[in-house]
């Protein structure tokens, strides 16, 4: 269950102060759906959720599958060069 419940679009960030990686598409009682960009669609599970607060959702990366956690670490690479 979350602390503080999630809402359709919110930005999903990985780390404070850098870019968003993607967005709320759904939130369930147990997790939430996010677009991860230039990567599709992904479940992401509410203990994964750190903070949601002022319209962004934070999220702890670290104990999530490897092929998520890849996902999230080149959202922006497409932007890159």
């Amino acid at each position: 269950m979350f602390e503080e419940k999630p809402q359709v679009e919110q930005e999903v960030f990985a780390t404070e102060g850098e870019p968003p990686f993607g967005a709320v598409q759904s939130v369930e009682n147990d997790y939430i759906v996010v677009y991860i960009e230039n990567a599709g669609v992904v479940s992401i599970d509410a203990s994964h959720v750190i903070k949601v607060h002022d319209g962004k959702v934070l999220v702890d990366i670290a104990g999530m599958p490897e092929a998520v956690r890849v996902k999230i670490l080149h959202a922006h690479d497409a932007e890159e060069g």
